[in-house]
């Protein structure tokens, strides 16, 4: 399945990040994007892992959750729209 980034603009224009950017800068920014869908439960990272990126929740939900013994602790949910991963892009280890 093909998802056109463009069709997010609304999502972008959302963001403190984004909406003072010019709209060619905001286009250039939607044509870099990857469009992923996870499944439900679907990990996108594991703790330790790198930060690959700036995510944007699009629809449904994120979980970030810590395993301490084998119980999960739920450390925040994030409801679109929201956006996870800008500190590791502003430091530049994405």
């Amino acid at each position: 399945m093909v998802f056109h980034a463009h069709g997010y603009l609304p999502l972008l224009r959302s963001s403190a990040w984004f909406r003072q950017l010019d709209e060619a800068l905001q286009l250039a920014l939607m044509d870099a994007a990857t469009i992923k869908r996870y499944a439900k439960n679907g990990v996108i990272f594991r703790a330790g892992d790198a930060c690959d990126g700036l995510y944007a929740v699009v629809e449904g939900s994120v979980r970030f959750s810590a395993q301490p013994g084998d119980k999960e602790a739920i450390l925040t949910l994030l409801a679109a729209p929201a956006w996870f991963g800008e500190i590791a892009v502003i430091e530049g280890n994405a």
